[in-house]
């Protein structure tokens, strides 16, 4: 609660209106409740998906609300090209663009980071999407939808801890480093 209370604070006063899906609540969609409101919006928006241990720039929402107009797509600041081995997804050699770090450039992923990621609704609307039965896997499923609906995903330039991981122990990627059968089946979707 205490690292949720310092995301909330970071993004409070930068967009209209903030919704925090509590999974020990009602159904748990693991990861995918991050995109559970799309199912209950009525208009067009930006849309922004968060982490509850990351520290967001006080300029974070403007900032990409600015690429994805740039761009028409959606925008993530951490991301994967698949360039690596096929039948290993954590530990496959692919070229990883960590949002902690510096990146000079903008570039299109295969797969872009949900916690770092925002989208207009009216362009990619993956609604249902937290009904998926993949969990702890948003980054896979949502890449996946975005595939199928030909829109690319931009991984955006950035200083490095412009974005400030909070201490995490045992996340989804040191969970399932050692047993990701799960994830590699989603990457070769993606890559068909």
């Amino acid at each position: 609660m205490d690292q949720l209370k310092l995301t909330v604070e970071s993004l409070i006063n930068q967009c209209d209106e903030l919704y925090i899906y509590d999974n020990r609540a009602g159904i748990d969609y693991t990861d995918l409740s991050k995109f559970y409101r799309l199912s209950e919006l009525s208009e067009s928006c930006y849309y922004f998906s968060a982490d509850d241990d990351i520290i967001y720039p006080p300029d974070y929402i403007e900032h990409t609300r600015q690429l994805i107009d740039k761009y028409g797509t959606i925008i993530t600041y951490h991301g994967r090209r698949l360039t690596g081995d096929l039948n290993k997804y954590y530990k496959g050699r692919h070229t990883v663009y960590d949002f902690r770090g510096t990146q000079d450039q903008d570039l299109f992923v295969d797969v872009g980071g949900t916690g770092v990621m925002g989208f207009r609704t009216d362009l990619f609307n993956p609604v249902g999407i937290h009904l998926e039965p993949y969990k702890c896997m948003s980054d896979l499923v949502l890449s996946r939808w975005a595939k199928n609906e030909n829109q690319k995903i931009v991984c955006a330039k950035r200083k490095q801890n412009w974005i400030i991981q909070q201490e995490v122990k045992g996340g989804i990627s040191q969970t399932y480093a050692n047993n990701d059968s799960e994830q590699v089946k989603l990457m070769k979707q993606i890559l068909e």
